[in-house]
């Protein structure tokens, strides 16, 4: 690897680590897109060696968000068991699934988030227009049942193992809607079960990535990409971890929608 794709690599792995840091999500969500764009396309080795790194990112926001006293253990509790399982098998699945057929699916998937993310904005406009600011969940601490957290969990794994995205996508809007905690307890507390299930994620994934590729990628590529992608995810994690504590929401999911519609695009082949 030359001294420009490190410095690439580097750039790349700041802005996604503060899109994990900031939204509770997984990088890649940004940063195997632009890859693909780069690099061209090898989904099955940019998801291996961006599982290494959700935990990288994971694990530098974490301390922020404990020193806010933001992640809910309650909620933990059922995320991370049944998110341990479904990641498993989302990685399973995902190795049986052709690489064009993934980055569709990939995809599909951005436009998801990107439809979730415009209705909550639009949530949010008009809360703030009517005087109902603040009326939705506001995570007040009352507990949050066990099935609740289960479901959550359960979705966020396979989604996580299955694509390569962190799970944080599907678990941050999901504990809004259904633990009905407030935005910041769910990025943190997603980032704190991403440390646990990108763990074993990534040692699935890593340990299965010669067979997906059939012998084209090994190991020692996805951690090298890894090595490469981890000083800027780390500064990002720390970066976006402490802006989610100071910086309004609303106009950071705007530009994150705006950039997503970009990500789908490439990953459709539209752009290819």
């Amino acid at each position: 690897m030359s001294a420009a794709d490190f410095i690439v690599a580097s750039l790349l792995g700041l802005l996604g680590g503060c899109v994990g840091g900031l939204l509770g999500l997984g990088g890649g969500i940004i940063i195997i897109p632009l890859l693909t764009l780069i690099r061209g396309p090898d989904q099955h080795f940019y998801q291996a060696s961006l599982m290494i790194i959700y935990v990288v990112v994971a694990l530098a926001a974490l301390r922020k968000h404990l020193r806010k006293d933001a992640v809910r253990l309650d909620v933990l509790c059922g995320l991370v068991p049944a998110s341990v399982i479904t990641m498993l098998l989302g990685v399973w699945a995902g190795n049986q699934v052709d690489e064009t057929l993934l980055r569709r699916i990939f995809a599909v998937f951005l436009l998801y988030v990107i439809a979730a993310d415009l209705a909550r904005l639009a949530r949010e406009w008009s809360d703030a227009h009517n005087g109902m600011a603040g009326a939705r969940p506001a995570g007040d601490g009352h507990p949050v049942p066990l099935g609740r957290s289960l479901f959550v969990g359960t979705a966020m794994g396979f989604v996580g193992g299955f694509l390569g995205v962190g799970g944080g996508t599907v678990a941050v809007p999901l504990q809004q809607l259904v633990c009905r905690i407030n935005l910041r307890q769910s990025i943190a507390t997603s980032t704190a079960a991403i440390l646990v299930t990108g763990t074993i994620g990534a040692i699935a994934k890593n340990l299965t990535l010669s067979e997906a590729t059939e012998g084209a990628r090994t190991f020692a590529d996805s951690l090298l990409l890894a090595v490469s992608l981890a000083p800027g995810a780390v500064a990002g994690g720390l970066i976006g971890s402490h802006l989610a504590h100071r910086l309004p929401m609303f106009w950071v999911r705007l530009c994150f929608v705006c950039l997503l519609t970009f990500s789908a695009l490439q990953m459709s082949g539209l752009l290819d």
